[in-house]
């Protein structure tokens, strides 16, 4: 049993002894009614608040840090830490977390909270300790929120790349540009084996990932994956796999 939980257990004690005390009926009369043999009535004279002593003020502003820290001390004993860069990883939880996004680059937070198998709202607060310890880098798009480990890691295009390939359909439509340059959108779409607004929006996605390059033939568009694009395919393809 560790000393918080032995205060715990003393504190309990303590309150409950003091409920039992409570609970004993006793009579109080007033001593200025009733005053003892001998003694000289006093009328007791009301005073205002400022008309007090300057030092009960300063007694009581001498109390309040302690009160504060007593509070705080009785608050960690139920079972809250402040998280330091020391000890982000000394939860369980967070631990595999952080574990997931590093073996998984990419993932998104509903994706991360199925497989951890915990409430969206319990991954997103260890998400934003992960973050706020510059553990993990965070990167929003279009109402995802991808995970991926910091320290330098990824480059900004290597990010845009290994979002892309976390969603099967634009990670086939990559491998099949890389194999078949000069493809065009309906071909793609035949060789995948879906309908054309779906291609077509992970298409445009794509362009603007800055991913691929186009070129006009007549009434139909031909697409390559870019030089740059295609060294880092090569870097970043066996990090992450499509899941959807």
């Amino acid at each position: 049993m560790n000393l918080y939980a032995k205060l715990l257990i003393i504190l309990v004690c303590l309150t409950a002894l003091a409920c039992s005390a409570a609970a004993v009926p006793y009579t109080i009369s007033s001593g200025y009614e009733n005053p003892p043999t001998g003694a000289v009535p006093v009328t007791p004279i009301p005073i205002g608040l400022f008309e007090l002593p300057l030092w009960i003020f300063l007694l009581q502003a001498s109390c309040f840090p302690i009160e504060v820290l007593t509070a705080m001390k009785f608050w960690a004993i139920g079972g809250y830490r402040r998280v330091f860069g020391s000890n982000v990883l000394d939860n369980s939880l967070r631990q595999e977390v952080f574990g997931r996004i590093c073996r998984e680059p990419g993932i998104h937070l509903h994706e991360l909270t199925r497989k951890s198998k915990a409430t969206l709202s319990t991954i997103r607060y260890h998400c934003a300790i992960l973050e706020r310890s510059h553990m993990i880098r965070v990167v929003e798009e279009k109402g995802f929120k991808r995970f991926f480990q910091n320290g330098g890691t990824y480059s900004r295009d290597e990010l845009d790349i290994i979002s892309c390939l976390r969603s099967q359909t634009a990670s086939e439509i990559l491998r099949i540009i890389l194999i078949q340059p000069e493809i065009s959108r309906q071909e793609i779409a035949d060789a995948i084996g879906k309908s054309g607004p779906s291609i077509t929006w992970h298409m445009h996605r794509l362009e603007e990932k800055g991913l691929l390059s186009v070129r006009k033939e007549g009434r139909s568009v031909r697409y390559r994956i870019n030089d740059h694009a295609s060294h880092l395919l090569s870097r970043t393809a066996l990090r992450a796999e499509g899941t959807g």
